[in-house]
């Protein structure tokens, strides 16, 4: 369902799973994702969105996600990071526009959820019947002086909305709450300590030089000096290799991930 042009086609069962079993590094994500605490205070053009590291997801502050006095806000959480792990890390949807199998697996987990949370198998019809008319009003309003976060994910915005967005991720409304916003999933002291993936230049690393192979990374996805998930393919400037990894072991290593 969330984002986009209202493809509420679900993926058969299974798929998900399926792909889960064979990709270690894709359900461990999704095991920490599913946790995700949404932000409600910026304005999602889709409805909801996620950041471009897969770290935090976002759902649009005017978008109302409560059905028979039950939140559903953890669908869309669950649609987003599954379509994002699934570009990330199974190669599924990276072209968003053309290939819809992404979104459409994202939405047989974001149905399955709502289902369960709702006890009934319809579910899913009364919540795409509530939400798609607020996707579809979001779509269509102007949002040049909403608060937009600055790590929105672009992958499902036409090249015009782009530039929109990024234009309005600067303006006065985009600043302030960026700046409010603590981000990640973990509200504690010791999380707040920690820098931005930002500060850091989080990006993606090589054989010999990236996360897994850093004295501060803390597996499976955390570090002990940066914020959010962190992957050990990736690299940021604090790298410190572990002492004592052999190149075999690098090698070796790099070969899982």
């Amino acid at each position: 369902m969330s984002s986009g042009d209202i493809d509420d086609t679900l993926a058969p069962e299974g798929v998900l799973e399926d792909l889960r079993l064979r990709n270690q590094a894709f359900n461990q994500y999704l095991i920490e994702a599913f946790a995700c605490v949404p932000i409600r205070t910026f304005f999602i053009p889709y409805g909801a969105g996620i950041s471009a590291d897969g770290d935090r997801v976002y759902i649009s502050y005017d978008v109302q996600t409560t059905m028979n006095g039950v939140d559903c806000g953890s669908a869309l959480v669950r649609h987003e990071t599954v379509e994002w792990g699934l570009r990330k890390f199974c190669g599924i949807g990276i072209d968003y526009l053309s290939d819809p199998s992404g979104h459409r697996i994202a939405n047989r987990c974001e149905a399955d959820h709502v289902n369960a949370l709702l006890g009934s198998e319809e579910g899913w019809e009364l919540y795409t019947e509530i939400l798609d008319l607020q996707i579809l009003i979001d779509e269509r309003t102007e949002f040049e002086d909403r608060p937009i976060p600055q790590d929105l994910a672009m992958y499902p915005y036409t090249d015009a909305m782009r530039e929109k967005l990024v234009s309005a991720m600067s303006n006065a409304r985009s600043m302030e709450e960026w700046n409010k916003n603590p981000g990640g999933r973990i509200d504690t002291e010791e999380y707040d300590d920690k820098m931005d993936k930002r500060e850091v230049n989080y990006r993606e690393g090589t054989t010999d030089t990236r996360c897994g192979l850093c004295t501060m990374f803390m597996p499976p996805h955390g570090c002990s000096a940066v914020k959010g998930v962190i992957f050990p393919q990736d690299l940021c400037d604090l790298f410190e290799r572990v002492e004592d990894v052999s190149q075999d072991e690098v090698r070796s290593d790099a070969g899982t991930e």
